[in-house]
């Protein structure tokens, strides 16, 4: 009966470490899920706020481009009147223009 007995407690014993092993294991395995989740969201922000610079990095040059575009315009027109009258001018005319014409391509 003691055999027993002490039989009893040692498989008591083993369940108990059974299920502080499989608690352990539920809890570590939890966090790692977590942790997959949060590392794949901060990927993701990351990719998006990549994406938002290379956006608003495009939509800042093409503004400027477009400045750039109006001041030659404005240049080009201001220059006509004089161009017969001036060989430089005419030659800052046409460079003028070719610079408008090969930006506007």
């Amino acid at each position: 009966m003691l055999a027993e007995l002490n039989l009893f407690r040692v498989i008591l014993k083993s369940f108990r470490v059974a299920i502080a092993a499989d608690a352990v294991l539920y809890n570590l395995s939890d966090k790692y899920t977590r942790a997959l989740a949060d590392t794949e969201n901060v990927r993701r922000r990351g990719q998006k706020q990549v994406e938002d610079a290379k956006l608003f990095a495009i939509q800042g040059f093409c503004k400027d481009l477009l400045e750039v575009a109006d001041i030659l315009d404005l240049a080009v027109g201001s220059i006509k009147k004089d161009v017969e009258a001036n060989p430089q001018i005419k030659s800052l005319h046409e460079g003028v223009e070719m610079t408008r014409t090969v930006l506007e391509k």
